[in-house]
Formats: C-alpha cells, structure tokens, sequence
C-alpha cells in the first residue's frame, strides 16, 4: 500500500500548530495503516518526528558525506509546506539555554575541562549521597 497520502496528511495536520508528535501518533495508531507487507504501521512520537524532519519529501537526498543534493524524484510536499513543519517545531523547541546552571562559581571549570577519551566538555553538578 502506498503510504504517500498518509505522509501528506501528517505535514498538513501538524503544520497547523494544534497537533503534536503524540496527538499524530495516536491518530494515525488508530487507523491501522498497513505498509507494503500487509504489517501495521506502529507511528510512534519518534516516527512523526522522524517523518516531518525528512528533506527527501520535498525532493532533497543526503547522501554519504551529509552533502544534500536534489534528488530526480517528484516532491511530495512543497518546501514551504515542510519549512512551515520545521518552524514549528524549532519553535516548541526545549532546547532554551539556561545559562545559570552552566556558569556556576561553584564549578568554574565546566565545560572547559575536557574528557581525554572522548573530548567532549566535563560536566559537574552538585550530587545528593543515597541517604537523601
């Protein structure tokens, strides 16, 4: 079965700002949709997000050096209909800097030290023992 009218269907229900990941998941769970082998679709939150984020439904492709290059394919949906999905969701972000727990004088090392495995930044946080 050809998925397509669903995918559409997802980008305009949630480009108009009432639905979220888990209102579209639930919806679309309900339908019982069926993929090419006759196997329900389970359209969890991560799926919908998975779907909205995908460039290849408005005729782009990512290919092995994350170079996004046009694609000979027919768009599904028009880009300003995905760029609308993507504002959104920049814009329900809670990815909001809180700058107090980041420069904190108890730890004036954090996020300079870095990890001589991994070389990421060092976090350091204050730690309750087990007892409370």
């Amino acid at each position: 079965m050809n998925c397509a009218k669903e995918v559409i269907t997802i980008f305009e229900l949630y480009s108009t700002g009432s639905n979220t990941f888990s209102s579209l998941s639930a919806l679309f769970n309900k339908k019982q949709i069926k993929d090419y082998r006759d196997k329900t679709i389970k359209f969890s939150k991560q799926l919908i997000q998975r779907i909205l984020n995908n460039s290849f439904y408005i005729g782009l492709l990512k290919v092995k050096d994350h170079e996004i290059r046009q694609g000979k394919h027919k768009p599904l949906i028009p880009v300003s209909l995905w760029q609308k999905c993507q504002d959104l969701q920049h814009m329900k972000s809670n990815h909001a800097i809180n700058h107090r727990l980041i420069n904190h004088p108890e730890f004036p090392l954090r996020r300079f030290t870095l990890c001589g495995f991994c070389h990421h930044p060092l976090i350091a946080c204050f730690q309750k023992d087990i007892w409370g």
